[in-house]
């Protein structure tokens, strides 16, 4: 059995879970077999996005000669 319980309740909807939990007892909201591998690559997509955009802002701060030298 698998649990995952991430470091902030948000990025694995642990306090939904929980109420789901109060709601139907015959279910076991924590246990997803699935869940931890939606979790990274969520995680996954979230940290592609924010390199894309640092990327893309990066060629703002390189200074001119060093622009010429990396073309």
């Amino acid at each position: 059995m698998s649990v995952n319980l991430a470091n902030h309740p948000h990025k694995n909807s642990l306090f939904e879970k929980k109420q789901l939990n109060k709601e139907n007892h015959k279910v076991n909201y924590f246990i997803d077999s699935k869940g931890f591998f939606e979790f990274l690559n969520k995680q996954e997509k979230i940290g592609m996005e924010k390199l894309a955009a640092l990327q893309k802002n990066a060629s703002k701060f390189i200074q001119p000669a060093a622009k010429a030298a990396a073309d």
